[in-house]
């Protein structure tokens, strides 16, 4: 369940002179709050802040819209120096992290993977599988390399054609394949790679 909301964090408490418009007392102070969203209690992204009149004696709180004149020129320049915390951009800092840690990942996964298919088709082995299309395009098949020789291929094609790609795993439980044999040499296989006929190697 995604645990999510509005927080608001104090960030300064400064004093200012002045006597306080409830009490009279001197000990007046503004007190500075960082509104942010959260995810998981995480800080994701801040909204903005809020200002606050505060009497320390008689704890007289006074939103920034409701403080007396003669504070506004205080507040204002103490609020103005307060730069937004860095700590509540730590969700958003978090989430770019992890997409480009996704994205570096996922680019040498695919960087071993295409090594891997590069040296399967390099060297074949009797018993490779070839995920691919029909060579009508119709459907998804396994070709099995049953017998190679340098610029010579042998495959049997399964018997059965599955509609998606999905398919093709249940293809190889049933492992029937049928009796024709395909004659290729390394030229056709290349091109076959190229144009999308052959999907994949599997070892």
């Amino acid at each position: 369940m995604l645990i999510g909301g509005r927080r608001k964090s104090r960030i300064h408490f400064e004093g200012i002179s002045g006597n306080c418009p409830h009490c009279g007392n001197s000990k007046l102070s503004v007190q500075i709050f960082i509104k942010y969203g959260h995810v998981f209690w995480i800080p994701f992204i801040p909204f903005g802040k809020s200002t606050y009149l505060y009497c320390e004696h008689c704890k007289l709180v006074l939103e920034e819209d409701k403080i007396p004149t003669e504070f506004v020129s205080q507040t204002t320049q103490i609020t103005s120096g307060i730069k937004t915390p860095k700590w509540t951009f730590a969700g958003l800092g978090l989430f770019v992290f992890l997409i480009v840690f996704a994205f570096i990942a996922g680019s040498f996964i695919n960087s071993a993977g295409n090594k891997e298919q590069d040296d399967y088709y390099a060297h074949p082995r009797v018993g490779d599988m070839y995920d691919g299309m029909t060579l009508f395009n119709d459907g998804y098949v396994v070709y099995k390399l049953v017998e190679y020789k340098p610029n010579e291929y042998k495959f049997l094609m399964s018997e059965y054609a599955a509609e998606t790609i999905l398919g093709l795993t249940n293809i190889k439980s049933k492992n029937q394949y049928s009796n024709d044999t395909l004659l290729m040499d390394s030229s056709t296989v290349k091109e076959y790679r190229k144009n999308g006929t052959f999907l994949g190697v599997h070892r």
